[in-house]
């Protein structure tokens, strides 16, 4: 069961790091400019789009934010899943 709930977090850290980097590239927007109105490094930017590095609640609303985004738009494919699981 511990290794089931792994699996499933690691799955949520890369859907929403595709969420991330597919908002982000629909609206044209660099990653340069994402880490200036954020705050957040463009190396971490990276790894948060790569779905390598977990991500904490006020880095992900930084980046919603200079997305223009709401933050549960980054969650659309997890709650999918989730419902098909």
């Amino acid at each position: 069961m511990r290794k089931a709930q792994s699996n499933f977090v690691d799955e949520i850290d890369m859907r929403v790091g595709a969420a991330l980097k597919r908002i982000r590239k629909q609206n044209k927007y660099e990653l340069e400019y994402v880490s200036a109105v954020s705050g957040v490094s463009v190396e971490e930017i990276v790894f948060l789009e790569s779905g390598l590095t977990n991500f904490s609640a006020s880095t992900l609303y930084r980046i919603a934010k200079a997305l223009k985004t709401p933050i549960n738009a980054l969650f659309d494919d997890v709650t999918a899943a989730n419902e098909n699981a």
